[in-house]
C-alpha cells in the first residue's frame, strides 16, 4: 500500500514552512461596519531538533472607522520527538 500526502506551502529563510491554508473571512463592510479575520499555520524544526507547530488567529474591524477593535492569538506547540 502506497500512501502519499501532498502539502502545499513555502519554505522561508527563518526555517518555517508556511502552509497554504491561510483562511481569510470578512463580514459586513470591513472597517465601516464589520471586519476581517485571518488564520495561519506554519511548522518548523528548532535548532535542537524539536518540532514546532505554530498557529495564528487575527481579527480586526471597526464601526464607521471610529470604534476600532482587534485581537490576535498566537499558539505555539513544541514537540521534543517526532516520529512518522
Amino acid at each position: 500500500m502506497v500512501r502519499e500526502l501532498i502539502i502545499l506551502g513555502r519554505l522561508r529563510r527563518n526555517g518555517f514552512f508556511y502552509l497554504k491554508n491561510t483562511v481569510t473571512k470578512c463580514w459586513g463592510l470591513p472597517y465601516i461596519y464589520g471586519g476581517c479575520g485571518q488564520k495561519r499555520t506554519r511548522v518548523g524544526v528548532s535548532k535542537n531538533g524539536s518540532f514546532i507547530y505554530n498557529t495564528t488567529d487575527i481579527k480586526s474591524g471597526a464601526f464607521l472607522l471610529i470604534f476600532m477593535f482587534g485581537s490576535a492569538y498566537h499558539d505555539v506547540y513544541l514537540f521534543d520527538s517526532f516520529q512518522y
